[in-house]
């Protein structure tokens, strides 16, 4: 009893440890100092200084979306909107499963609903208009929600029989879709606060 409880609180640990060294790393990619650049003038070059603090109106550089390209950032807004709260309810319910807060039946009464967030917007993406521009960045982002998914389902079936491979199954998928959504998001809203 003793041993199994042990490695219960282990494989906690490492899962609680793993979304604590995700949000490290994107707080440490964010605040990363940038590197100041190399102005040439004549004979000698010379480092210009370079402001890396957020400054009103200071926008990164580039291009202005086309009408279709800014339709679509829209549309895929109300669907990124769901899916990334549910990831988190995802991410949640694991936890808590792992920390005796929820039990087998507990996850999937919790999982259930997140699991139809998911296929309701694979659905919803086969809808949208995409234009040519950004189809790779439309199948990244398919491909992050089927991830998802997929995580529900793994996560789900830890109600069936108890075993929590299914929990690291899911963990892993997971945390691939979410740094495919990173990418997408940086690219279609890049001021969104990124929690994960």
């Amino acid at each position: 009893m003793l041993k199994r409880s042990a490695r219960h609180i282990f494989l906690a640990l490492i899962l609680l440890a793993s979304v604590i060294a995700a949000v490290v790393a994107v707080k440490q990619k964010k605040s990363a100092p940038a590197l100041e650049p190399v102005v040439t003038t004549g004979k000698s070059a010379t480092k210009e200084p370079f402001n890396t603090m957020y400054s009103p109106g200071a926008a990164p550089d580039r291009r202005a979306f086309s009408a279709a390209e800014e339709t679509y950032a829209v549309d895929l807004w109300r669907i990124h909107d769901k899916v990334k709260t549910s990831a988190v309810q995802l991410s949640f319910a694991g936890l808590s499963y792992k920390l005796k807060e929820l039990d087998r039946v507990g996850v999937k009464a919790k999982i259930a609903p997140q699991s139809e967030v998911f296929q309701k917007a694979l659905i919803d993406l086969g809808k949208l208009t995409v234009p040519d521009s950004l189809k790779e960045l439309h199948q990244s982002y398919a491909k992050a929600v089927n991830l998802y998914a997929d995580a529900a389902k793994d996560t789900m079936q830890i109600s069936a029989d108890g075993n929590e491979q299914h929990l690291l199954d899911a963990h892993s998928k997971s945390s691939q879709a979410g740094t495919l959504l990173l990418k997408v998001s940086a690219e279609l809203w890049p001021g969104e606060f990124k929690p994960n």
